[in-house]
């Protein structure tokens, strides 16, 4: 029989996060019964002289299946460290502006969560024959934090903890290389056995701790969206005066209680798809800033120019790098604009933001490509299929989005990152989805403000001071 790799998680540490190793065993070494997933079973490095004990998750004849499994038992790690890590540095965000935002308030619970965990992942490959510095491709998809298998994942470390414990106080086993390990199986067999009360009583425990989990993560978006809330209804007071019924109102819309129901009914999926969009839309403003910034310096020298102000040599020497600089943006935002076909070449993008695409994460190419193809107003009002949905029949159905640009996204999608094409028609709906509810909200606004103006527009100077009054008091 030839020999088999297994995926482990190596369960003689105390770290956060499992351990995962890929080894290649021998059948003959091992009985049948030992190489069943769910067994911990003693493992000897080819160049070291004493094993380790691990627990075995997956078997299989392919070395390259091994390590596709466990680069996506690593990403849904990481995918939870970065939660942990954005959700950490939005409490520090909003603790260093507290005291420029009047009426927000944190509980004490959330200001006592832990920091994020490090991860520590060790690839213990007995052979060389796969090369090890080959980039992880995108096998499978991303949007399974909420699924079972992180559960699994969790479940695992916690009971490879306790099985490291109970084992490194039952026993201590000294392995040399021509010691086979079926010949110390009698030594272990003093192991107390676990019995299925015990099991249920960890399973519950681990259970209830991820519910704790996601409660936080879920409480700490809910915070971060009610001071962007606030930070809109602060800016939109300051542009103009609104009448104390409408304050009330929108302060209803942004109320804690409505943002912890929305927030409820939202997967983590799309928390992080939320975030990840706002930090990409925060990239872009800062590369447009940037440009702004290196193109100020000339704009100020016409301004000089244009006032009648004498021009010395130096300054002619620094007008002409700055129209320098002007040409080169030029040229390069010209061959940037470019249009690319995608797809079978009914949809065409600019070739600039199909350079800043990130393929690593399908959610994201898709929301990206949305984005380039169609304008908002299109994906709040359009929906995939065309059709009535089925939990909301008293309402119209939405018209159809374009079927050829659709299958050129789906089918660009799917061939860069590896993925079904049924996952990225999910993503489409989910996006429009998105766009709709955003879309009523800032209906919501601009109808508020219309009204607001209107008011003051009937009303007396007298009364709109009065207002002003009150609402400075309120």
């Amino acid at each position: 029989m030839d020999r088999l790799w297994i995926l482990v998680e190596w369960v003689d540490g105390n770290n956060v996060f499992p351990d995962y190793g890929v080894v290649n065993v021998d059948p003959l070494t091992y009985n049948d019964y030992d190489l069943t997933p769910g067994r911990v079973i003693l493992i000897r490095a080819r160049h070291e002289t004493t094993a380790r004990t691990g627990k075995i998750l997956t078997i299989s004849e392919s070395k390259y299946n091994i390590k596709a499994h466990k680069r996506l038992l690593q990403k849904q790690d990481s995918q939870v460290k970065s939660v942990l890590s954005m959700c950490m540095q939005t409490i520090k965000g909003i603790k260093s502006d507290s005291m420029y935002l009047p009426g927000i308030e944190m509980s004490s619970s959330l200001s006592s969560l832990p920091g994020a965990p490090q991860i520590v992942a060790v690839d213990n490959d007995s052979t060389s024959s796969d090369s090890d510095s080959e980039p992880p491709r995108r096998l499978y998809s991303k949007r399974s934090l909420g699924s079972p298998s992180v559960h699994k994942l969790i479940d695992q470390s916690g009971s490879s903890r306790r099985n490291s414990i109970a084992h490194s106080s039952t026993t201590t086993i000294s392995m040399h290389s021509s010691t086979p390990l079926s010949m110390l199986k009698p030594e272990v067999s003093n192991k107390k056995k676990v019995t299925k009360a015990d099991i249920a009583t960890q399973t519950e425990n681990q259970d209830s701790e991820i519910d704790l989990l996601e409660n936080n993560l879920r409480k700490l978006y809910s915070l971060f969206l009610s001071v962007i809330g606030r930070l809109e209804i602060q800016k939109a007071a300051e542009t103009v005066i609104m009448d104390r019924t409408i304050m009330r109102d929108l302060k209803k819309h942004i109320s804690s209680e409505a943002i912890a129901r929305n927030v409820n009914n939202m997967s983590l999926d799309e928390i992080l798809d939320e975030l990840k969009t706002a930090m990409s839309e925060r990239d872009l403003i800062a590369r447009r800033l940037q440009d702004e910034l290196e193109a100020t310096p000339a704009k100020q020298i016409c301004h000089a120019q244009s006032n009648g102000i004498p021009v010395t040599p130096p300054l002619q020497e620094h007008i002409y790098c700055a129209q320098t600089m002007n040409n080169d943006i030029d040229t390069r935002n010209s061959s940037s604009d470019e249009m690319v076909s995608i797809g079978s070449g009914y949809a065409t993008i600019p070739a600039r933001f199909l350079n800043e695409i990130d393929w690593n994460s399908y959610t994201t190419a898709t929301r990206q490509l949305l984005k380039s193809v169609f304008s908002r107003k299109v994906l709040a009002t359009h929906s995939l299929t065309g059709k009535r949905s089925p939990a909301f029949a008293d309402k119209p159905a939405k018209k159809r989005l374009d079927p050829k640009l659709v299958d050129d996204i789906v089918k660009t999608v799917s061939l860069r990152c590896g993925v079904p094409e049924r996952l990225v028609r999910n993503s489409i709906t989910v996006k429009c989805t998105d766009e709709a509810k955003l879309y009523r909200n800032r209906q919501f606004y601009r109808h508020a403000l219309r009204e607001s103006r209107q008011n003051n527009e009937n009303i007396s100077p007298e009364t709109s001071i009065s207002s002003v009054e009150s609402l400075a008091i309120h």
